[in-house]
C-alpha cells in the first residue's frame, strides 16, 4: 500500500481544506484536528475529521511535489538531447501502434 496520496488527490485535499471554515490560513492548520494540513493531506490513509475527504488506497508510490527550499539540480536538456529523446519516444509509439494494429486485425477475424 502506498504511503503517499497521488499528486491529484493531494491537490484536491488541500483545495478542500482551503475552502473549509475550520482551516486556519495563516498557520495552514485545521482547527478541528489541529494538524498541519500540507503534511496531513499527503498521507494516503488519513481522513478529514469533518469527513470532507477520506483515506485513499492504490495511489502513487512517489511523494507529491511540494515547495522545496533546495535549488533544482536537474540539468537542462540540450536541443539535441530533447530531439533524441523525442525520436526514441516516437519510435516506441510506432512499435506499440503496429503491435496494437496487428492485435486488432487478429481480433476482427
Amino acid at each position: 500500500m502506498a504511503l503517499f496520496a497521488s499528486k491529484h488527490i493531494y491537490k484536491q485535499r488541500l483545495s478542500t481544506c482551503k475552502s473549509c471554515e475550520h482551516f486556519q490560513k495563516m498557520a495552514l492548520v485545521c482547527k478541528s484536528c489541529g494538524c498541519f494540513m500540507p503534511a496531513k493531506a499527503k498521507i494516503a490513509n488519513l481522513r478529514c475529521p469533518e469527513d470532507k475527504w477520506t483515506e485513499v488506497y492504490g495511489t502513487e508510490q512517489d511523494e507529491p511535489e511540494t515547495i522545496t527550499l533546495v535549488a533544482d539540480t536537474k540539468k537542462t536538456e540540450t536541443r539535441e538531447e530533447k530531439n533524441s529523446r523525442l525520436l526514441k519516444m516516437a519510435n516506441e509509439l510506432r512499435t506499440q501502434a503496429d503491435r496494437l494494429e496487428l492485435e486488432a486485425r487478429g481480433i476482427k477475424r
